[in-house]
């Protein structure tokens, strides 16, 4: 902060405005904020180690204090989130899966198990989005898909059954069909060979079709994929009939069949994928950093987490570098207004930044 005077004015001391600061009062800048937070859900760092890293730097930094800071900074980045949140509802299609986060709750003496949403965008809307709960209950994925009405892809968990029956569309995952039948295949090859071979037709064409626009992926799946799952079908039906109950392979066939409408939603939609693979890998990050930080010391820490969690997570899917952005966000966000919320969007950061490096 800077002081000027002037000597024709007898004296007189005017000081400069000091900037808006992430943390009001706070002594952080938003380039360490930025490095605490990617340090512990980027790169999957405990505070602790931060700690450690900072002391050997003669840098006395205390996980106290960080723990404070990074509350400080979703609470910051909370109203970008939110508007994710609103947005991902726009979505044709939108991906949802969900992880374990134990979590320390006063009282108990251990730790809760606290759970971990994870709610995926299409390419219109590509944000990642994450909820904490305190329970698996269906009212937590009912509160933040309130009004959704595209195509939602799940493991076809019955969680979800509530926003369906409101005006989403189930679609679910071949990658879970496949897992199921490729238990059965372990304890009997040949009787699981015929739909392991399917299952793997399946996932091929769709590698051929991955580059192609959606009219001729639909073309591509109509002619080569929906014949293969009307043998498949039609096996299923048979074998149903014959397969002795509680068997792996009567499992796979009953999960299957149960699931069948919603696995082929796929086909006439093709801005459908054929798995839940993408919300699968983007709970991924969330199980590595519960591997190494083991639990959240509290619930406002389980939503901390969630918070920073969607931003790194958006960054990462539309390739941003998240402490780049995090430090920049941090710089301007405080002194923003309400308005201008949707110029911070990871999307519509990406898109300012790359037009602003255009030669004119």
């Amino acid at each position: 902060m800077f002081k000027y005077s002037c000597k024709n004015c007898n004296g007189q001391i005017v000081t400069a405005q000091k900037p808006y600061q992430p943390i009001d009062k706070g002594v952080p800048g938003p380039g360490l904020l930025a490095k605490i937070a990617t340090d512990k859900f980027w790169l999957h760092l405990p505070l602790y180690r931060q700690e450690q890293v900072f002391t050997a730097l003669s840098i006395p930094i205390y996980r106290s204090s960080m723990c404070r800071w990074l509350k400080e900074v979703a609470n910051l980045l909370s109203p970008v989130v939110k508007r994710m949140n609103r947005l991902l509802l726009q979505s044709r299609v939108l991906q949802s899966d969900a992880t374990t986060l134990p979590v320390i709750k006063k009282g108990l003496g251990k730790t809760h198990r606290g759970y971990i949403w994870v709610y995926r965008g299409d390419a219109d809307y590509p944000y990642v989005f994450y909820d904490y709960s305190d329970t698996e209950h269906s009212i937590y994925p009912e509160k933040i898909l309130k009004g959704f009405t595209g195509i939602l892809q799940t493991d076809g968990t019955n969680k979800f059954n509530e926003i369906i029956a409101n005006g989403a569309t189930a679609a679910n995952c071949w990658a879970h069909v496949h897992c199921y039948f490729e238990d059965a295949w372990k304890n009997d090859p040949i009787a699981a060979e015929f739909p392991m071979g399917v299952i793997k037709s399946l996932f091929d064409i769709e590698r051929v079709a991955a580059p192609l626009s959606e009219a001729e992926r639909t073309d591509l799946r109509q002619r080569l994929a929906k014949p293969k799952l009307a043998l498949l079908k039609a096996w299923l039906d048979e074998t149903q009939l014959v397969e002795p109950p509680k068997t792996k392979l009567a499992d796979a066939i009953s999960y299957t069949l149960n699931r069948w409408t919603a696995l082929c939603v796929y086909l006439d939609q093709p801005f459908v994928e054929i798995s839940n693979n993408a919300s699968e890998r983007s709970i991924k990050p969330m199980v590595l950093s519960r591997r190494n930080w083991l639990f959240a010391g509290s619930e406002e820490g389980g939503q901390t987490a969630a918070t920073i969690m969607s931003i790194i997570e958006t960054c990462k899917r539309l390739s941003i570098n998240p402490f780049e952005y995090m430090k920049n966000v941090l710089t301007r966000f405080p002194s923003a207004k309400t308005s201008q919320i949707d110029d911070f969007l990871p999307d519509r950061w990406l898109a300012q930044r790359q037009a602003q490096s255009q030669p004119i």
